[in-house]
C-alpha cells in the first residue's frame, strides 16, 4: 500500500477547512493491511505553523521504514522495561540518530500484549520543521510485535 496515497487523502481532508494539532493513524484490523485515520471526534482548532499536518504525515514516511523498525525492535524489545531508553538505526530528516523511550507495557482490549514507544525528543520531519512529537504503539501477534498506530502531535 502506498502511504503517500493515505497522506494525500488526509491532505485533502485537512485542506477543506479542518485544522488540528495531531492525528493518530492505526492499522486496520482483520486481514486487510494498511493504515486508517482513527475515528475520534476532536475539537476544531486553527493552528499557525510552518508546515501543515498533511505535510508532516507525508514526511514521516520519507524517513520511517516500518519493516526495518519492526525487525529491529523485535530483536531488543523483550529486554526492555518501562522507562528504558534505546536507539535503533532510524534517523530524522537532518540525519540525526533517533533515541526512543519505552513508555509502557499493557494488555489491549483484545488481550494482546502491547507497548507504547515514544521518540525521546521532538523529531525533525523536514528541514523547516520545528519538531514533531511521535509515539508508536506495537502489539504482539504470533510471537512478534507489529506496529498498530502512529501518533503525531506538535
Amino acid at each position: 500500500m502506498q502511504y503517500a496515497g493515505i497522506a494525500a487523502a488526509l491532505a485533502l481532508f485537512f485542506y477543506g477547512g479542518f485544522y488540528t494539532q495531531g492525528v493518530m493513524m492505526a492499522k486496520k484490523t482483520g486481514d486487510v493491511s494498511g493504515l486508517q485515520a482513527v475515528k475520534k471526534k476532536t475539537e476544531k482548532t486553527i493552528i499557525k505553523s510552518n508546515e501543515d499536518l498533511s505535510t508532516r504525515i507525508t514526511n514521516v514516511y520519507k524517513f520511517f521504514n516500518e519493516k526495518k523498525f519492526v525487525e529491529e525492535i523485535n530483536d531488543i524489545i523483550v529486554d526492555l522495561k518501562a522507562g528504558d531508553e534505546f536507539e535503533l538505526s532510524l534517523k530524522d530528516a537532518s540525519g540525526t540518530l533517533i533515541k526512543f523511550i519505552l513508555v509502557k507495557v499493557y494488555q489491549s482490549h483484545e488481550g494482546l500484549q502491547c507497548t507504547n514507544i515514544a521518540f525521546k525528543e521532538k523529531t525533525l520531519l523536514s528541514r523547516s520543521d520545528l519538531g514533531t512529537n511521535l509515539n508508536l504503539s506495537l502489539c504482539k501477534k504470533e510471537d512478534r510485535y507489529e506496529l498498530v498506530s502512529i501518533n503525531l502531535s506538535k
